[in-house]
């Protein structure tokens, strides 16, 4: 008999993916506004880009941490673009950042028990010891 904790995984993967796509399309929407309109923003790309180079030549692939670091600073520039180019109030800059990357890590973790599976012994990995 299988069990429904894969299921109930996947479900609980897929929900939080769904509840996290509006920010991501908000971030790379606002980021991209963000880099036209204001060229401070360049260095912030400039500089994540070398981080991005160093570990292409060096380690020849790009780790998950400098992937989400690069999201992480969509969200940065797109909870600017929300006080400066939508006019909004300046508290939700800091509510869309801190719920953005929230979502981030959650989908991030949800993906990786999805991946792995769960850390929790099975009843046929009992029986085995």
């Amino acid at each position: 008999m299988k069990s429904a904790a894969p299921v109930r995984r996947r479900t609980s993967f897929i929900a939080s993916l769904l509840a996290y796509l509006p920010f991501f399309l908000w971030s790379m929407i606002g980021a991209g506004w963000t880099l036209w309109r204001h060229p401070f923003s360049r260095w912030f790309l400039g500089g994540y880009l070398l981080i991005v180079i160093h570990a292409l030549v060096f380690r020849r692939s790009v780790g998950g941490a400098t992937v989400m670091a690069g999201i992480a600073g969509c969200h940065m520039m797109a909870a600017f673009a929300l006080h400066t180019w939508l006019h909004q109030p300046i508290w939700t800059v800091p509510v869309f950042f801190a719920a953005s990357i929230a979502l981030l890590v959650l989908v991030r973790v949800r993906a990786a028990s999805a991946r792995f599976g769960s850390p929790r012994a099975t009843r046929t990995d009992i029986r085995r010891l």
